[in-house]
């Protein structure tokens, strides 16, 4: 075990300084990333805003909110809560606004959950809307199919909300968690440990394992769902193309081909803290860069999600080249009459979602 091999005060106090230095310059990037990601957002929300296919109301309007509850997500990671891990200790400090104003982190860490959750069924809702768009109304179980799809959909969002009772799990008595983590480290602490707004688990007893074992399960059935879903879509598509123009079936699948995009960004960012943490706990592999670049992987997810929506999509794609040539006009200096009317016309453009990856 990592505690075990640092042996000596020494060893634990240039671990410590090591950590310390990574920390601060993780909280520096928590405070300019979301200056960057900003213009990302702004732009995901213009295509959205102009897209003119009355057709796909429901569609845009749920990805709208898809997009909002991303943008949503990334200031409430980045500055208001502004999550810390201070090894190798298993805990949770929050640096932000509501750990400023004594939020407790407890509570920061099921809100954050509850975002980033629900967002992620918002995708899930996006694919049922496409499979119900390509399913034949002359499909002899049409209405029932429909039917199911809306209870799936209700269901999926029921169960993200209900599955935050697992951090019930988590929930232990502070002065026995820190007092264990004291008689680990010899009462050699690291700096924030006796803080109030840090919040730890013992992590040596079943109910800690059986939640990180719950939440593998949870991360694995929605990963699931996002196979299975698109595989039904195309095969209907693919039974009914002799039915339908070549154009309809392929704009259908280049546009379930844009979702699962977006669905694999957003998989790929959260998977790879959530596996780091996994990893890092069962074998106690303590190493802060990788913990700060996991933690910011997870609070920049949304905007990874947005900026691909953006590049697959090609009507998308096509205002954000407009937009991003007039911009280099703008800081070259070499603004002409024909980027102007560019920019102009751009409100024009019709966003029919035809997809191009």
């Amino acid at each position: 075990m990592f505690i075990q091999k640092m042996s000596t005060n020494q060893t634990l106090s240039l671990f410590y300084e090591e950590q310390d230095s990574v920390i601060r310059k993780y909280l520096i990037s928590t405070l300019i990333l979301p200056i960057l990601t900003i213009p990302i957002y702004i732009e995901g929300i213009y295509c959205l805003y102009f897209s003119t296919d009355q057709l796909q109301q429901h569609y845009t309007s749920v990805l709208k909110n898809h997009v909002f509850l991303n943008f949503i997500g990334e200031i409430f990671g980045f500055y208001l809560m502004r999550p810390v891990v201070i090894l190798p200790v298993v805990g949770l400090n929050s640096e932000g606004l509501l750990g400023y104003f004594n939020f407790h982190t407890f509570f920061q860490l099921i809100l954050v959950f509850l975002l980033y959750q629900v967002n992620a069924c918002t995708m899930i809702h996006l694919l049922i809307i496409r499979l119900k768009s390509v399913l034949p109304i002359t499909f002899q179980y049409y209405k029932l199919s429909i039917r199911f799809g809306h209870l799936f959909v209700y269901g999926t969002y029921i169960s993200s909300v209900c599955s935050l009772s697992n951090f019930a799990l988590l929930y232990e008595n502070q002065d026995n968690a820190k007092f264990f983590w004291y008689k680990l480290l010899a009462g050699n602490m690291p700096a924030r440990f006796w803080s109030e707004s840090y919040v730890v688990a013992s992590g040596s007893y079943f109910r800690f394992s059986l939640f990180l074992k719950l939440c593998s399960i949870s991360l694995f059935l929605y990963i699931i769902a996002c196979i299975f879903i698109p595989v039904v879509a195309f095969q209907i598509l693919n039974r009914m193309k002799h039915r339908l123009s070549r154009h309809v079936v392929q704009a259908q699948k280049m546009s379930i081909k844009a979702l699962l995009f977006q669905i694999s960004i957003i998989v790929s960012f959260l998977l790879f803290p959530f596996s780091t943490f996994i990893v890092g706990l069962e074998m106690r592999v303590n190493n802060p860069l990788v913990v700060a670049i996991s933690l910011t992987f997870a609070m920049v997810h949304g905007a990874a999600a947005t900026l691909a929506m953006i590049i697959a999509n090609k009507p998308h794609r096509t205002i954000f080249l407009s937009h991003l040539k007039y911009g280099v006009s703008i800081i070259t200096c070499s603004i002409n009459s024909k980027d102007e009317k560019a920019c102009r016309s751009l409100s024009t453009i019709s966003n029919h979602f035809v997809v191009s990856l």
